[in-house]
């Protein structure tokens, strides 16, 4: 069954609603005008809506400075998983993508004080048992002896 398409990617503005061409172009249409521009003065719009002016360079550097926030909860949560997802596969490089998403889902119950579920403590101790323990120490930033880190045993 073939797919249905894509349905446009669309952006309002207070310079009109602009959709962006097809394929890789790097360009955005006026939908009333029909006058193009390029991505980089879009993202000067999209930063103007947010009453931003900044380059999007200026905009990276202020993010990670802490003076500019993302666009919204979503995308910063989004940039964690992608920083913390870079940090696991350089400390652990033997680890899978399954228990990476793991890690992150319970990093993210942790930022959350939410307690792991039985599953999830058993999974934890899995993922401990199949991968070099100083290593996964060192994802967490405790010492390769870091005995008494955890609040469960980590021995199978």
């Amino acid at each position: 069954m073939p797919r249905s398409p894509r349905p446009p990617n669309i952006r309002v503005t207070p310079q009109g609603a602009f959709e962006k061409l097809p394929g890789t172009s790097k360009r955005w249409r006026n939908i009333a005008t029909g006058e193009t521009i390029s991505d980089r003065e879009m993202h000067k719009l999209s930063l103007a809506r947010r009453g931003l002016s900044l380059s999007r360079e200026g905009y990276t550097k202020a993010v990670e400075a802490g003076t500019a926030a993302y666009a919204s909860e979503t995308v910063a949560k989004r940039q964690r998983h992608i920083a913390y997802d870079r940090l696991m596969k350089k400390a652990v490089p033997t680890m899978t993508p399954a228990d990476r998403r793991f890690m992150i889902e319970a990093r993210d119950a942790y930022l959350a004080s939410r307690p792991l579920t039985p599953e999830q403590k058993d999974r934890w101790k899995s993922v401990f048992a199949r991968h070099p323990i100083g290593e996964l120490y060192a994802l967490f930033g405790y010492s390769a002896d870091a005995s008494g880190a955890f609040p469960f045993e980590i021995a199978a």
